[in-house]
């Protein structure tokens, strides 16, 4: 019996060394600099949660305006805000953003270039305030980080790794964005099919299409990155950080880029061993319903239920646009059960539940689900396709057409041109969608690609971050990045074959020409 304390000891420490973190905690910085709460944070929190777990120390650093929204609690150590406020030109820019939304598509398309660059000057303020936040920087130099890992967006996480003289890994929650793309990191990106996203291309172009293509890889980026690296190139410079270095190299300079894609989704495209395709890191099962849902849609019977959810931004649509999509959900044999916060439309049919809020993960999970139609957002898509649920995509703005545009090439699901809306227009998607077997065939067959996975997004995720810490990433970088644009491509090589070339043709042509005069000249001695 005096045993039995020992071997409940003994116990208890065998479970506790099989549960324990295979690796010293370090010191980690997640930093969200965006001045706005959005799924960034949501995705971020999903990734600290699971370094956390693995023993990590984990500090959050974003801004005073946002705070720690977006965050779930348990999910890091310590969080830290630098002084933002929004300002009154921060909501105007917002507002003007929104208002733009459901313009025409063209003139949307210009607006919202005006508009995202108002927002891109705003973040450079954001970028600007937290290295006059002196306080919070000192606080960030004592903490004596390992690495920073940052929501990638604008080029200010580089600065500040460069700053606190520690490694960064750059995690996007989308393939590519307006400042951050394959270029910097050395990785090839043919523009005749791979698209960066600022059009709606798919990988399979047209000779105009490859135009556009070419032009906005060579062209409309080298454009971008004069103008905003040039911007924070001055807040670079006014606090001594890296002079030898542009913003370019700082953010091509990362350790690891975690991207937030599948190829279940994205089209293939060329990849280099420092980028790593992560999947939605935010993704779980889906959870029992309420009462009130679940009887809802167990209410749908052999039909099923549509969802329509056009994210947090756009809960009320343009009126005439919300009493097309009411009159076609009243003539549907399915329930639907639509965010809207607008005015109750006029053509509301009894099989519409109009809710503020959904579980849109749990909805999307539960058997009965049959369409989605959805604004375009890479959350939504992810839980769509990990359920296999087809789609019926309405783009509003930035990175949304791009992705219906994969949507569509992948045969997941239509586009709905938000410049088209009308009950024959809404009617046509929804109903092909709804009875075209192939849509849903091919989202289950991208959701089976999509979970055919080693391991979980957060495992392979944390997988990453810890060989980072243990080796850094200089192993994994492409060399592409230390080659002038001469050297990359061979230029050089080219002209060195070309010349041999040509002196060879030269010195042939020579002794062919000095050849034939000789013989030209003994034939005419012979003659005289």
């Amino acid at each position: 019996m005096k045993l039995f304390p020992s071997l409940v000891l003994l116990t208890l420490a065998v479970i506790a060394i099989q549960v324990m973190p295979l690796t010293n905690g370090a010191n980690i910085l997640v930093t969200v600099l965006i001045p706005k709460a959005s799924s960034h944070a949501k995705s971020m929190s999903a990734m600290s949660g699971a370094l956390t777990r693995r023993g990590h120390n984990v500090t959050i650093l974003t801004c005073s305006a946002v705070g720690t929204k977006g965050f779930k609690r348990d999910t890091y150590n310590s969080a830290l805000q630098y002084k933002f406020e929004h300002s009154p030109e921060f909501h105007a820019t917002e507002q003007m953003i929104q208002d733009l939304s459901f313009e025409k598509t063209q003139k949307s398309q210009f607006n919202n270039v005006i508009g995202l660059g108002k927002m891109f000057n705003l973040l450079r303020q954001a970028c600007q305030h937290l290295f006059e936040d002196s306080a919070t920087l000192a606080l960030l130099k004592e903490s004596h980080f390992d690495i920073l890992i940052g929501d990638v967006f604008d080029g200010c996480d580089a600065i500040l790794s460069s700053y606190l003289g520690i490694p960064y890994i750059a995690l996007t929650t989308s393939m590519r964005y307006p400042f951050f793309h394959e270029h910097l990191y050395g990785i090839p990106s043919p523009s005749s099919y791979v698209p960066l996203g600022t059009f709606p291309l798919s990988d399979r172009m047209t000779f105009l299409e490859r135009v556009a293509s070419f032009i906005e890889h060579n062209f409309v980026l080298s454009f971008s990155h004069w103008v905003h690296f040039g911007a924070l190139e001055k807040i670079k410079d006014k606090y001594g950080i890296a002079p030898d270095r542009s913003i370019a190299d700082l953010i091509g300079g990362a350790e690891l880029w975690l991207c937030m894609t599948t190829f279940a989704f994205d089209f293939s495209h060329p990849i280099a061993p420092n980028w790593v395709a992560i999947g939605n890191i935010a993704d779980i099962p889906a959870k029992p319903l309420n009462k009130e849902y679940e009887a809802f849609v167990e209410g749908s019977g052999e039909h099923g239920f549509i969802i329509l959810a056009l994210g947090n931004n756009y809960g009320e649509l343009p009126k005439h646009m919300a009493e097309a999509f009411a009159r076609v959900f009243s003539d549907l044999p399915q329930r639907v059960i639509w965010r809207h916060t607008g005015t109750r439309p006029r053509y509301l049919g009894n099989n519409t539940m109009l809710v503020d809020w959904m579980p849109q993960n749990d909805l999307l999970g539960h058997p009965k689900a049959r369409l989605l139609i959805y604004h375009g957002g890479l959350t939504g898509i992810f839980e769509a396709i990990y359920h296999a649920v087809p789609m019926v995509v309405m783009p509003i703005i930035g990175d949304q057409d791009s992705n219906a545009v994969k949507v569509e090439a992948k045969g997941m699901g239509r586009i709905l041109q938000k410049d088209h809306i009308s009950y024959e227009t809404v009617m046509e998607a929804v109903i092909d969608v709804l009875e075209n077997p192939r849509y849903r065939e091919n989202v289950r067959r991208s959701s089976r690609i999509y979970r055919d996975t080693q391991a979980h997004p957060d495992e392979t995720m944390v997988y990453w971050v810890e060989h980072i810490l243990k080796f850094g990433g200089s192993h994994l970088r492409s060399r592409a990045l230390e080659l002038t644009f001469i050297q990359l491509h061979s230029i050089d090589v080219l002209a060195f074959i070309i010349g041999i070339i040509a002196a060879i043709v030269f010195l042939l042509y020579t002794c062919f020409k000095r050849c034939l005069s000789c013989c030209l000249k003994s034939r005419k001695s012979k003659v005289e």
